[in-house]
């Protein structure tokens, strides 16, 4: 479970200039769906389908920096817990966790990381916190 010290650390986060991609990705060993490295057939397919929709040059390049530095991460990851959040940056700035609760495979490019506190069950008792500190941490300063 994520602790109040990660998340405090998470707040103090600054990630820099640059688009995020926001990963939340099942990983739990218990779901069939997940074994043998599943997960990142999961993770590929959704950024497939992010990767079609640009138009300019720059945001592609800097989407696929980001998606390099999150499969190597992905790649050498082993999975402890039931779900992994992980924010990077095309700056190379990454921050990365495990949630010891169900998480919903979801994959996001923006200006700004995106918290889907859908991708983390409301039972979690620290998924408001989480959603918060994530936000303050990633929002993009004027």
């Amino acid at each position: 479970m994520i602790t109040k010290t990660e998340l405090e650390v998470l707040s103090e986060y600054k990630a820099g200039a640059g688009r995020a991609l926001s990963i939340y990705l099942d990983v739990d060993q218990s779901n069939t769906a997940n074994l043998n490295r599943k997960f990142e057939a999961a993770f590929d397919a959704r950024i497939k389908e992010i990767g079609r929709s640009f138009e300019e040059e720059y945001e592609q390049r800097d989407f696929e920096e980001c998606v390099a530095e999150a499969r190597k991460v992905i790649a050498a990851y082993e999975p402890r817990a039931r779900g992994l959040v992980m924010f990077t940056r095309s700056t190379g700035s990454i921050w990365m966790r495990e949630l010891n609760v169900p998480v919903t495979t979801e994959i996001y490019w923006g200006a700004a990381a995106q918290c889907v506190i859908s991708s983390i069950p409301r039972t979690s008792r620290h998924a408001e916190a989480f959603a918060t500190a994530v936000w303050r941490s990633f929002r993009t300063t004027p």
